[in-house]
Formats: structure tokens, C-alpha cells, sequence
């Protein structure tokens, strides 16, 4: 897999699936020899990391023992990494990273190791944040700007709430300044999706304050059903719908009024996506929305009547 440092994923693509196979089993015998070729003041090959990445999803219980070793080799290799494959795969696997500790930590119950918390890996994941937000994120590759806002939305859940209300103000413009320049929804609305979980769960002050805006950019987007022939537009449509979802845990009465102010216009598309977004937390939102059913149903009237169609 590693014999040549070219990119040859027709082959090497099996090599590291076999890899990661046997490291469902045998994590330790593959991570011994994963971390031979992965050693401090070296960049590794692309398949190593991708490897590892790969192996933290296949094997959770296995792999986040290693990762607070991985991740003190990573951080300095960080600020070597110029070509944009590389920042891509890197980017790639401390999203797959987190998504692990974060299991693990959730099922504490059956882990191998019960006391390993978030708080063991918020110093890491918080060096890798700044690197990835302040460098990486204004990529011009689209793939690997669309991988570093996967990223970044996984690490905000393992940041501290004190970093994390300091990065909010910052993250959130950041993530919807890309709607405008560029088309890469999907993954922009996954990462925003994510901080936004995060921010609701640390009880966010300083979210309230950005809440105009992401609405005002989420909107839109749900505004026309999506093309089931296009798979991209489909799972975007789902993530903006789930953005409102974690929103309305939160701030139900703003985002009953916002969406009752756009069920009033005479936009037919406003309406349509008005009603989407109620019909979804109406059906899983029913503990932060229930209360305020009189009042969509009383917004709902209007349309409802013979002249009015949508």
C-alpha cells in the first residue's frame, strides 16, 4: 500500500480495505504497524491516514485508545501539509476521529474504558480546530473545503463550552459565507448542522445573536422540494429540515414566528417552505412544538381558504 508515494487508489484502495477488515479483530496487530509509518516531523502516506480514518468508524472500541497518541503525532504534521489531497484526508480522518470518541464516550456502558472522557482529547481537537478553520477552510478546492466543514462541525461538540462560545461568532458567518460563493450544500449545511447541535447542547448564549442569519440562509434552501434524482439535494434538504429541528429545541417561539411572517407572503414558494418546516417538527419536534400548535393552526387558516392556493 505504501511502497510507492503515488496515488494509485485502484489497488491501494483494497489494500486499506483489508486493513481496516482486519483491524475489526486485530486493531492492535494493524495499528502497530500503522504507526511504524506514521511518526512525528514526517508526513505520512495519504493511504495511512486514510487507513486509520477508516479504521476509527470500523472499530471504535478499538481504535480511540491509540487516538491521543494519533492525534499528538498529527497536530505538528498539520502545519507541514501543502498539497490539497493531503488536507483533504487529514481533514477526513479527524472527522472520523471525533465521530469515534464521540460513540465511545456514548456508550461508556460497553467500552473497554469507562473513564475515558471528552475532556481528554478537547486540547487536541482544539489545536487541529484553529489549523482547519483559519487555513484549510478557505481552500479553493471544494472537496477539501466541503471536508473541512465536516470537520470542524464533528470538532465543536468536542471543543470547551468556553472556546466554543468564543468560535460561534466566527464559525457560523464563515459556514454561510460559503452558500454564497459556492454550491456545496450538502456538506455546508452537515457542518452547520452540527455547531449547531453543539451550541444548543453547551446552552449557547452568543447562537441567539446569529439566529436572523442562519434562518435567513437555511430558508431558502427548503423553499422548493428537492430533485430524488440528484442524491446530494436530497440528503441537503434533510440536514436543513434537521437544522430547524435543533433549532426549535431551543428557540421555538422565533422560529414559529419567522415561519408564520413567510406563510403570510405571498410567495408561493415561502409558503411551500413553511409548511415543509412545520410539518417536520410537528412530527419530531413534538415535545418543543406542541405548545404552540393553536398558533400554526391559527396561521394556517388563511390558505386554507378556497381563494388561496399552494
Amino acid at each position: 500500500m505504501v511502497n510507492t508515494k503515488e496515488i494509485v487508489p485502484e489497488w491501494q484502495n483494497l489494500a486499506s480495505g483489508i486493513l481496516v477488515s482486519l483491524g475489526r479483530n486485530f486493531h492492535n496487530e494493524v495499528m502497530e504497524q500503522l504507526l511504524l509509518r506514521f511518526q512525528p516531523g514526517i508526513l505520512p502516506h495519504f493511504f495511512v491516514v486514510q487507513t486509520m480514518a477508516n479504521l476509527a468508524s470500523a472499530n471504535v472500541f478499538g481504535m480511540v485508545p491509540f487516538l491521543k497518541s494519533v492525534l499528538g503525532t498529527m497536530l505538528p504534521l498539520l502545519g507541514m501539509v501543502k498539497s490539497e489531497n493531503m488536507k483533504w484526508t487529514f481533514a477526513h480522518a479527524l472527522a472520523k476521529f471525533c465521530e469515534a470518541i464521540l460513540e465511545f464516550i456514548a456508550n461508556a456502558d460497553k467500552s473497554p474504558d469507562p473513564s475515558v472522557t471528552k475532556e481528554a482529547f478537547v486540547s487536541e481537537i482544539s489545536s487541529a480546530y484553529d489549523v482547519l478553520f483559519n487555513n484549510w477552510l478557505p481552500s479553493r478546492e471544494a472537496k477539501v473545503r466541503s471536508e473541512v466543514v465536516v470537520a470542524l462541525g464533528h470538532m465543536t461538540h468536542l471543543l470547551s463550552p468556553e472556546k466554543l462560545e468564543e468560535q460561534l461568532p466566527k464559525f457560523i458567518p464563515a459556514v454561510l459565507a460559503i452558500y454564497k460563493r459556492h454550491q456545496e450544500y450538502q456538506h455546508t449545511t452537515r457542518g452547520l448542522c452540527m455547531a449547531l447541535d453543539a451550541a444548543t447542547a453547551n446552552h449557547s448564549v452568543v447562537l441567539e445573536s446569529l439566529l436572523d442569519n442562519i434562518l435567513n440562509a437555511l430558508f431558502p434552501q427548503i423553499c422548493t422540494l428537492p430533485d430524488y434524482s440528484q442524491p446530494s439535494g436530497v440528503r441537503n434538504h434533510n440536514e436543513v429540515l434537521r437544522c430547524f429541528a435543533v433549532l426549535a429545541s431551543v428557540y421555538s417561539n422565533r422560529l414559529v414566528t419567522f415561519l408564520l411572517q413567510k406563510l403570510e407572503s405571498s410567495n408561493e414558494a415561502y409558503r411551500i417552505g413553511s409548511l415543509t418546516v412545520f410539518k417536520h417538527l410537528i412530527n419530531s419536534c413534538d415535545t418543543h412544538i406542541s405548545n404552540k400548535v393553536p398558533l400554526i393552526v391559527s396561521g394556517l387558516r388563511p390558505i386554507l381558504d378556497s381563494g388561496n392556493k399552494v
